[in-house]
């Protein structure tokens, strides 16, 4: 299985390669936006990791609030 040839190219156990796995996936499909910004290296692994576990639990509708971008503020839009 993929997590047990991970896991000691990670030097992790197995079931640690499965937990990053799961993030992984989570992130990859349920948080795009924030699985874009973790590859372009503004958010670091660490947090994106502690926001899908975050929310491994939720159903639907909280995908489609993690999904969205931010709104801009005021500031933001320079008004």
């Amino acid at each position: 299985n993929i997590a047990a040839e991970l896991a000691p190219l990670l030097g992790e156990s197995i079931p640690t390669a499965w937990a990053r796995l799961r993030d992984a996936v989570n992130l990859r499909h349920r948080h795009p936006i924030l699985w874009q910004a973790t590859l372009a290296g503004v958010v670091p692994t660490w947090q994106a990791r502690s926001v899908a576990q975050a929310c491994a639990e939720l159903g639907v509708d909280a995908d489609l609030v993690s999904t969205r971008p931010p709104p801009r503020s005021a500031a933001a839009a320079g008004a």
